[in-house]
C-alpha cells in the first residue's frame, strides 16, 4: 500500500468536502466531521500554524471516513 505523505489540515479538509463529508462542529483540539464509514462522525486535528499532520494520522482519518489511500493520492495528484 502506498503511504500518504504528510498533509496540512486544509488539504485533508478539501479532500473530505470533495468526497461528500461535511464539518459538524468544533471540538477542543479537533474538528468533528461526518459521515464516516458507519455513518458516524470522526475527528480531524486542528491546524497548527504552518504544521502538517503525520502520514499515519492522515491515513487514520481516511480510514475512518471510508476513503481509500489511492483516491486521496489521486485527488492530491501524487503518484
Amino acid at each position: 500500500m502506498a503511504r500518504v505523505p504528510p498533509r496540512s489540515t486544509r488539504q485533508v479538509e478539501k479532500l473530505l468536502k470533495h468526497l461528500g463529508c461535511h464539518f459538524v462542529r468544533h471540538g477542543s483540539g479537533h474538528d468533528i466531521w461526518g459521515p464516516g464509514v458507519r455513518g458516524q462522525s470522526f475527528a480531524v486535528p486542528r491546524a497548527r500554524a504552518g504544521g502538517e499532520m503525520k502520514s499515519r494520522t492522515v491515513e487514520a482519518i481516511l480510514e475512518e471516513a471510508g476513503i481509500s489511500v489511492a483516491d486521496a493520492l489521486t485527488f492530491w495528484e501524487i503518484r
